[in-house]
């Protein structure tokens, strides 16, 4: 019962920001149960928050060392190294992820990203792909495809990606802009037809 309450306290504090205050409930809770995953991801995340991102990748290594088959600790280390423009790492924690749960939700996407910032577009358009099958109302990761094609030249697999999340989307907003891009990559399409 008091883990509970340190921790819901600590989760008031970072809502008002007061992140020290914050951490100093997570660490009382830490004190008392020392290897509890649950603290030690809100640790993680509250440090993040913070921008103390080399002890938040070391709360969350502590977490995923006390709960080996935890995906979400090695996705939010990849997600840091990624932040900082450490893609290699990044990749690494992102393949964790993926091995203690293939059907993540968001690792898919972030390999992608990360794969596509170190310009290796082939493996971005494959986990972009895997990240739209993986969730087929998802628009992002077709936007994403889309993004890879035009840049590779490939302009009618970029319209048909960008066809996809049109259907999908449902911001008015959003949906008029890849209107837009679609008339963009359109005659580039057309040329790449007439080409063959």
């Amino acid at each position: 019962m008091v883990l509970v309450a340190y921790l819901g306290r600590a989760a008031a504090y970072q809502e008002l920001g007061l992140y020290d205050r914050a951490d100093d409930d997570l660490r009382a809770a830490l004190a008392i149960a020392p290897g509890n995953t649950e603290l030690l991801m809100s640790l993680g995340r509250l440090d993040t928050r913070r921008g103390r991102l080399d002890q938040a990748i070391a709360d969350y290594r502590r977490a995923a060392e006390q709960t080996p088959t935890l995906a979400d600790a090695w996705y939010d280390i990849g997600a840091i190294y990624a932040r900082r423009g450490q893609y290699d790492a990044a990749i690494e924690a992102f393949r964790s992820c993926s091995a203690k749960n293939p059907r993540h939700p968001r690792v898919n996407l972030a390999m992608g990203e990360a794969y596509e910032q170190k310009g290796i577009y082939e493996m971005a358009v494959e986990f972009y792909q895997r990240a739209a099958s993986q969730d087929e109302r998802a628009v992002e990761p077709r936007l994403r495809l889309a993004n890879m094609f035009h840049a590779t030249g490939k302009d009618c697999e970029a319209k048909d990606s960008l066809l996809a999340a049109r259907d999908l989307e449902t911001d008015p907003a959003r949906r008029v802009s890849i209107l837009s891009l679609i008339d963009k990559v359109d005659a580039g399409c057309r040329r790449n037809l007439k080409s063959r």
